[in-house]
C-alpha cells in the first residue's frame, strides 16, 4: 500500500494534467464551523477513512481543488477542504464579506478536524500563498495544545514565502513539494534550513 505522503505527492504531481473544463465536483458534505469573534467558515468534506487532510483552500483555486480532492477521496483519503476566509455570523441586510482567517482560527480549525478516533491521523496541506497562513495556524495550535500523535504533518506545494521572517519550529514532519522547473526552486533550501 502506498504511504499516504506519497499518495498526495503523486496525485498533486498529475492534478496539472486533468482538464480545467470539467465542472466542479460536489463534496459529500458541507458543514459551518463556527469561529471565535463571531465568524464561520464552511468545511467541504470528501470520502471517508482513517487518514484525513485539512486542505486549506482558496477561492481562485476552488474548482480545480474539489476535483482532485474527489480523486484523493477514491484513493481511501478523506479530506476536509476548506477555505482561507471566514464571514461574519452576524445577519446583514448586505452579503457578508469574507475575511481573511487569522492563525488563531486556522489554529481553531485544525482542532476541530482532528479525527474522533485517537489512532486516525490528521495532515495539514496548503499551496502557494497559503502556506504562511497555514505555517502561522499550525504552530499557534501547537502552542496552545502542544503535540499530538494524531497529528501527523504538514504538507506544502509550491509554497511561496520568504525565508527572512523566522519560521516556527514545528514540531512534526513537513513535506515540502516542489518542481524542479521554477524560479522558487532556489529558495528551496533555505526554506528547509529555516524549518529544521
Amino acid at each position: 500500500m502506498i504511504r499516504t505522503k506519497y499518495l498526495v505527492f503523486a496525485v498533486l504531481m498529475i492534478g496539472s494534467l486533468i482538464n480545467p473544463c470539467l465542472s466542479a465536483e460536489t463534496a459529500d458534505e458541507t458543514v459551518t464551523v463556527p469561529l471565535s469573534g463571531q465568524m464561520e467558515t464552511s468545511i467541504h468534506r470528501f470520502g471517508q477513512a482513517s487518514q484525513r487532510i485539512l486542505w486549506f483552500s482558496n477561492a481562485a483555486t476552488q474548482e480545480a481543488d474539489f476535483n482532485l480532492a474527489k480523486q484523493l477521496a477514491r484513493h481511501d483519503l478523506e479530506i476536509w477542504l476548506t477555505p482561507l476566509q471566514a464571514k461574519s455570523k452576524k445577519q446583514v441586510a448586505k452579503p457578508a464579506i469574507a475575511k481573511d482567517l487569522k492563525p488563531a482560527a486556522l489554529a481553531e480549525l485544525i482542532e476541530a478536524s482532528l479525527p474522533s478516533q485517537a489512532k486516525d491521523k490528521l495532515y495539514i496541506f496548503g499551496i502557494g500563498e497559503s502556506a504562511t497562513a497555514v505555517l502561522e495556524g499550525l504552530s499557534t495550535w501547537q502552542e496552545l495544545r502542544g503535540q499530538s500523535t494524531q497529528l501527523a504533518g504538514l504538507v506544502l506545494s509550491y509554497p511561496h514565502w520568504q525565508t527572512k521572517n523566522a519560521a516556527p519550529k514545528l514540531k512534526l514532519p513537513i513535506y515540502l513539494f516542489q518542481t524542479t522547473d521554477t524560479p522558487q526552486l532556489e529558495k528551496m533550501e533555505s526554506l528547509v534550513t529555516a524549518l529544521e
